[in-house]
């Protein structure tokens, strides 16, 4: 394993833990302070789907369960062929999809933390998944041509 695939695994493991740390930290030990702030941090169980899309939690967690598969299929195919830009991608969207599906499975709804002046909500495995899109579209063929 080249060095930075090994360093891509204990640093995925830290930003899990760090994601699950701050929605425990929300949900138990601090008051909502989104009054009249750009960013604020508070503690919101959204039980609708991705976007707020009226989904039930029960087809997002199959929906989420069935993608998850085909990230670690595809992972396994990116790391084979060394491709580390890509494989801390599908990290990033497996740990982000790991932490809210067991939001999903243990408090009926994801736990959001950041609410917006524009009042959208997210939190940082919804961060970790943007991000990792982003760096495998990044390092896509039609992209890159």
């Amino acid at each position: 394993m080249s060095h930075r695939f090994a360093i891509i695994i204990p640093t995925s493991l830290v930003l899990f833990l760090l994601d699950r740390a701050l929605k425990f930290w929300a949900r138990f030990g601090i008051p909502d302070n989104s009054a009249n702030k750009i960013i604020s941090f508070t503690y919101i169980k959204n039980v609708a789907g991705p976007f707020s899309l009226p989904v039930a939690n029960w087809l997002v967690m199959i929906i989420g369960f069935l993608v998850l598969i085909l990230v670690v299929i595809l992972m396994r195919q990116v790391y084979i062929k060394k491709d580390w830009i890509k494989f801390l991608g599908f990290s990033l969207i497996i740990i982000g999809g790991v932490s809210n599906i067991l939001d999903r499975i243990f408090g009926g709804g994801v736990v959001d933390v950041f609410k917006t002046m524009w009042q959208g909500v997210f939190n940082l495995a919804d961060v970790y998944l943007l991000c990792g899109l982003l760096l495998i579209i990044s390092q896509s063929k039609i992209i890159n041509k």
